[in-house]
């Protein structure tokens, strides 16, 4: 089971993973977990990676893109979660496999 934490924010939904324990998800998994009808929706996902010494924070896109974090995501991330999510262990492994799948293509082209 993986929890993702849920931000509302200036009318966007936001996604929060914690990407240093277990499973740290790629693009493809976060088309997936992003698509509003194949995964829970959203407008934005910020993965928490590296470690506390070296912490990093990735964000992405529903198309799979990335980008730097700003200021008010940064700012966000210091509040209280709107709601959270629990993805079971069945949809976690799809995201893994979308991950495998998208680095396959991109490995062929």
């Amino acid at each position: 089971m993986m929890v993702v934490k849920g931000f509302v924010a200036e009318g966007k939904n936001y996604l929060v993973l914690d990407g240093t324990k277990g499973f740290m998800p790629g693009p493809g998994a976060m088309c997936l977990l992003m698509d509003k009808q194949k995964g829970v929706g959203a407008d934005k996902a910020l993965i928490l990676a590296g470690s506390h010494e070296h912490a990093a924070i990735c964000v992405f896109l529903p198309d799979g893109s990335s980008l730097a974090p700003d200021a008010r995501e940064l700012q966000m991330l210091r509040g209280k979660p709107s709601y959270e999510l629990h993805l079971t262990d069945s949809f976690v492994g799809r995201m893994q496999e979308a991950d495998d799948s998208a680095e396959c293509l991109m490995a062929a082209s």
